[in-house]
């Protein structure tokens, strides 16, 4: 979408400023449930509470527990979201998937910065009589009235991947390699096939070879009145097939394919004084649902019905199977109703989770919602800016021609989770407020109030959270509206940051018998978005100075906030108790800067043309503590100094310092501290490590010692060795665990492990097993 011709009043699906070229999200309920919970911190920073129900974890091997976990994040629901399977506001984390939004167009058709077009560092280049700027960065595969253009993708898709215990995002640059978002030391490789295996720190693999593809059908411009449509095809979702740990029992998932779902994101926008388009991205696709998953004697059987979905075809989980060596264990089960509209729309509700086997039932969930006020359909005006139901009875899309996108706390905690019932008789009650901010004005979306816990006696635990002076700072990626010329109208990109609308930089959390918790967490002032660059045409646009008013994106830098400050502990007689603070290490240490490209063009009323190159960047920037600092009552002061490696940034030292005088430091060593001491590879005892490495392990220690002042006080060597499996692959496994002996040992009588002129590898004899 060329930001200069269009209004826009959608609320962006995705969670990151990047850009304003078009975006094609995921289609499936279930992929986009995992965009909206993605790295989302259920913490008082963000003003988040959520539920979060564990089911069953899979022990398959070492290395390899997969957890079953259910879980609602209490930030209410949008008027377009969809139900995934399990309901509502509801997502089942089990096994994994790969989904992604597309930037502008398909990275695996055309690549990102690898078509037919060249993309020039030097911008010099890009000015000329021919007009290269708009012809090889413009959207031109998006235009039926682009004839000769070059076609060129400068922007990157964004990839959201999830595996057992971790969610993350991912980028791909121009030469293929995937870069995470922010820096975490998995490895991710995308094959000829266009297949992924992701490979963590502890070299389990993850393989994702079962493609969903959406056909998607976007209502792009309005031309003589009529609307120009494009219909295209693409890979969506990469699912979980195979987990294969260095050792023991691998993991298959089976899938099951639904039947065909369609539905609308409806993205209003209208061009000048054209007519209305609605509808603008429609989606069609067959999505596949889990089956079975089995390993070792294991195996889990996942039972679901189509038709009881508020989508045709959609289908809703009924019942997970234990079984192990050919023995039931034990069912899950859920419950559904329906929530119901105005209109009569249908969205499907989870009343109820219970855990069954031949003898007994056990309740592991009941839960009630705020149904006063029901979600509209999905295609209502009445939303705010930020996509959440307030009920103002709109009759048009703009607020340049009456439209009311201001938020009404009453409509936007419509069908939002308020109780929870536990097994113990007892249960949970969610109180909601505005999100605010630090002028007191109201935003979108709810943070939590209190959290009253009421055991089977009918006692009650109440836990309050306030706001200090709001401390609200809003999320959006320019100004809150910037003049349009072409439309006299205004634009909103207010969005989303990590499902919420605010930071909070300092909340406290009372307890029921006085005592109090006051956190301080990073937000927009700590971590800003960072301005986008912006190059001109002057060709066709001579005399017009650079500060023309326009709309550019910024440059997300999202994992820089949201993090945990400062922590203090009061007790009932308010006297401070304990005191934590967190200091943090950004920018030092960027992998890799993968940098978007995009046209922004628009007519000035002198009748010019101004043409301007966008540049933006995603960074790969680990997030580590540089510092923790411990003060309190009747405890020593204490500071924790890390040390991190500069290529993985792994901890390889923790140095504490007491107040008292005493300093402790804890040091290790993985199998990529000993490369650059030489070559691994066929070195009789060390070719292990250099097996470790190529098998994709980096986080487990080879050896780490404790040092007391100037003393070893502790330490431990694990010694592996390679043995074939029953593919005749040789892989490292444990064979040998050794302590110290002899401690304490002065630290100028004592050498780390490591390599020597001949190639071997070397440790201290005084090493026992």
């Amino acid at each position: 979408m060329k930001i200069a011709s269009l209004f826009i009043l959608f609320v962006m699906l995705t969670t990151m400023s990047f850009g304003q070229s078009e975006l094609t999200p995921p289609s499936s309920p279930e992929s986009q449930g995992l965009l909206r919970s993605l790295n989302i911190k259920v913490n008082k920073g963000t003003g988040t509470a959520g539920v979060s129900i564990p089911l069953y974890t899979i022990a398959a091997a070492e290395n390899v527990n997969i957890p079953i976990v259910l879980s609602y994040t209490c930030s209410g629901i949008k008027v377009q979201d969809l139900a995934s399977w399990v309901g509502l506001g509801w997502n089942l984390s089990v096994g994994g998937k790969i989904t992604r939004v597309i930037v502008d167009n398909d990275d695996l058709v055309n690549g990102y910065c690898r078509g037919s077009g060249i993309l020039a560092n030097n911008f010099s280049s890009w000015w000329g009589t021919t007009n290269l700027l708009r012809e090889r960065v413009d959207h031109c595969t998006s235009k039926s009235s682009c004839t000769g253009c070059v076609t060129f993708d400068g922007e990157p898709d964004l990839y959201y991947y999830e595996i057992p215990g971790r969610t993350g995002m991912f980028t791909i640059d121009q030469d293929g390699k995937a870069w995470t978002i922010p820096y975490t030391p998995v490895n991710i490789v995308l094959d000829n096939d266009l297949n992924f295996t992701i490979t963590d720190e502890l070299g389990v693999k993850y393989i994702f070879n079962l493609k969903e593809s959406t056909e998607v059908t976007r209502y792009s411009e309005v031309k003589h009145n009529s609307v120009n449509s494009i219909t295209r095809s693409h890979i969506s979702t990469w699912h979980l097939t195979k987990i294969k740990p260095l050792s023991g029992n691998e993991v298959s998932f089976d899938y099951l394919r639904g039947g065909e779902i369609s539905y609308s994101n409806y993205n209003y926008y209208r061009k000048n004084n054209d007519p209305i388009i609605d509808k603008s991205i429609q989606y069609r696709s067959s999505p596949y649902y889990l089956q079975y998953i089995t390993w070792g004697n294991g195996k889990l059987s996942f039972t679901s019905q189509a038709g009881g979905h508020e989508l045709p075809n959609g289908r809703q989980l009924n019942e997970i199977t234990i079984v192990s060596n050919q023995e039931y264990l034990k069912s899950i089960k859920f419950l559904y109703s329906y929530f119901q509209s105005t209109s009569g729309y249908k969205r499907l509700k989870l009343i109820e989770v219970d855990e069954s086997n031949s003898t007994s039932k056990l309740m592991l969930g009941k839960f009630e919602y705020n149904t006063s006020r029901n979600l509209p359909a999905r295609d209502s005006k009445d939303f705010d800016h930020w996509g959440y139901y307030n009920g103002k009875s709109n009759t048009t899309f703009f607020p340049t021609e009456g439209a009311d996108r201001s938020p009404s706390f009453a409509h936007t905690t419509a069908n939002i989770l308020t109780r929870v019932y536990n097994n113990l008789g007892g249960y949970v009650d969610y109180e909601y407020e505005n999100n605010k901010l630090i002028n007191g004005s109201i935003v979108g979306g709810v943070r939590v109030k209190n959290i009253k816990r009421y055991d089977g006696a009918g006692n009650c635990l109440t836990t309050n959270y306030s706001y200090a002076n709001g401390s609200g700072v809003i999320i959006y990626s320019n100004n809150d509206y910037t003049d349009n010329w072409n439309t006299g109208g205004k634009f909103c990109y207010l969005h989303d940051d990590k499902n919420t609308s605010v930071y909070y930089s300092t909340v406290t959390e009372t307890l029921s018998n006085g005592s109090k918790i006051v956190s301080s967490y990073t937000d927009l002032m700590d971590g800003p978005d960072e301005p986008s660059m912006r190059h001109i045409n002057r060709i066709e646009s001579e005399g017009i100075s650079n500060d023309a008013p326009t709309v550019f994106p910024n440059s997300s830098r999202f994992w820089r906030r949201g993090l945990l400050k400062e922590e203090i502990q009061y007790s009932s007689t308010r006297q401070e108790v304990k005191r934590v603070q967190y200091k943090y290490e950004f920018k030092k240490h960027v992998r890799k800067e993968i940098k978007g490209y995009y046209v922004h063009e628009y007519n000035m009323p002198t009748g010019a043309l101004l043409s301007n190159l966008i540049v933006y960047s995603w960074l790969s920037e680990p997030i580590y503590v540089d510092s923790v600092r411990i003060t309190g009552v009747d405890i020593p002061t204490t500071v924790t100094k890390y040390t991190y490696d500069p290529t993985y940034y792994l901890p390889v030292e923790e140095k504490v310092v007491y107040d008292r005088g005493d300093t402790y430091r804890v040091k290790t060593k993985y199998p990529f501290s000993f490369q650059a001491q030489g070559n691994l590879s066929g070195i009789v005892e060390s070719n292990t490590l250099d097996a470790l490495l190529q098998a994709g392990v980096l986080a487990k220690p080879i050896e780490r010692i404790k040092i007391k002042n100037d003393k070893v006080i502790e330490g431990k060597l694990l010694l592996y060795k390679l043995v074939s499996n029953d593919k005749n692959e040789r892989l490292p496994v444990l064979a040998k665990s050794k302590t110290l002996a002899s401690v304490p040992i002065d630290t100028t009588d004592f050498s780390m492990s490591g390599i020597n002129s001949s190639k071997n590898f070397y440790h201290d004899n005084r090493y026992t097993p």
